[in-house]
């Protein structure tokens, strides 16, 4: 009768070490896979912007990213920031029916040759805790002569 109590408080303290093991992989899978979508979008919209057609001048590129409907986009696999302050909240408020945006693109420097640009996504995890992903980016102006 010992044996077997002994084999049970025994099996019972793995068993308790396994269940853990497999409940942290499963947070740590779940946080991967927000952040492979969070990078997805920003290489996605990196992509767009390289293909942007600027007609050879840069400043077009310039111009049509600090228009806002193309300088945020929103992820629907990714739930938006949470906004503690009140005046982000006041900034972050969207039309009715426009979904909150997760990312964004910020024209950080422009020149006549280049431009350096910052592609960001912020998001909150399903744990609640506050997540962001941030690529800079830098366009150049080629002249084909």
């Amino acid at each position: 009768m010992v044996e077997v109590i002994t084999a049970i408080a025994v099996l019972s303290i793995v068993s308790l070490g396994t269940v853990s093991s497999i409940l942290s992989t499963a947070r740590v899978d779940e946080s991967l896979r927000e952040r492979m979508t969070a990078l997805r979008a920003a290489s996605s919209r990196m992509e767009a912007i390289l293909a942007f057609d600027y007609a050879t001048d840069i400043g077009n590129l310039v111009t049509h990213l600090q228009q806002p409907a193309e300088s945020s986009f929103a992820i629907d696999a990714l739930a938006p920031p949470k906004i503690t302050d009140l005046n982000a909240a006041v900034q972050a408020l969207v039309p009715l029916g426009q979904a909150p945006t997760c990312g964004h693109v910020e024209v950080i420097s422009a020149d006549a040759y280049e431009v350096q640009l910052s592609v960001s996504v912020s998001w909150t995890s399903r744990g609640g805790k506050p997540c962001n992903l941030n690529l800079p980016m830098t366009v150049s102006k080629m002249d084909w002569k």
